[in-house]
């Protein structure tokens, strides 16, 4: 269960240092090196990055970025010019729309990335164990978690089912009431389980404890110096 290296807790605290960066950061150069202390954060934490759905995700933002680099090149005023006085007005704009979109990108890239790959059970299970999240909250998260796994392995299997039997294309609507059926089901099993189980009385369970170790520590001091040096630096 506890496979991850260093904290949960990082995947939430990293990421927001490196949010809160973004936005006091003024120059295209910061941008840059903002990114490459956040991708190394995500190097370290995450050991199987889902590189083809960042990928996905990355050419899906190519639209957005480049409407608000023609719209802030060609509407810019100059009072938002005044910080990038170069040698033309349109070199400034230029350099005004990459930094915008830069801005973009990077939002979107380092909150994405980050809960895409978030251990939300070791999350939620540390929550538990520091009484932050009462314990049937806690595992009705967690039993709703679970329920997207389950809903995406019986969705596979009633796409086959269906093509099997009728030959035909697999999305069609007919596929929605026995999707329908089979959540209902999951949700009646799961709330029995859990009644049982006494989840509802709030009782305690065994769990491996998740301790915040000096690693961890390190890592979001370590961030925190470097971030505050590459925004305050001139």
């Amino acid at each position: 269960m506890l496979s991850n290296k260093f904290h949960p807790l990082n995947f939430i605290v990293l990421p927001l240092l490196g949010i809160i960066a973004i936005f006091c950061a003024t120059h295209i150069i910061q941008y840059g090196l903002i990114f490459a202390i956040m991708l190394l954060n995500f190097s370290l934490l995450c050991k199987k990055p889902q590189f083809k759905i960042m990928l996905w995700f990355n050419l899906s933002l190519i639209p957005a970025l480049l409407a608000l680099f023609i719209s802030s090149y060609f509407f810019a005023s100059d009072n938002e010019l005044s910080n990038y006085a170069l040698s033309s007005q349109a070199q400034s704009k230029l350099w005004f729309s990459a930094t915008l979109a830069m801005r973009l990108y990077l939002l979107s890239l380092v909150s994405v990335s980050f809960m895409l790959h978030l251990p939300q059970e070791q999350l939620i299970l540390d929550l538990i164990q520091r009484k932050i999240v009462r314990v049937k909250i806690g595992y009705s998260f967690l039993a709703v978690f679970n329920a997207f796994a389950f809903m995406k392995q019986e969705f596979t299997r009633i796409q086959i089912a269906y093509k099997m039997r009728f030959r035909k294309k697999w999305l069609s609507p007919q596929i929605l009431m026995p999707l329908l059926v089979a959540a209902a089901r999951y949700a009646h099993h799961l709330s029995i389980s859990m009644y049982t189980r006494g989840i509802n009385q709030e009782r305690s369970y065994h769990q491996p404890k998740i301790n915040f170790t000096y690693y961890d520590l390190a890592i979001v001091l370590l961030n925190i110096t470097i971030l505050s040096a590459v925004i305050f630096a001139k």
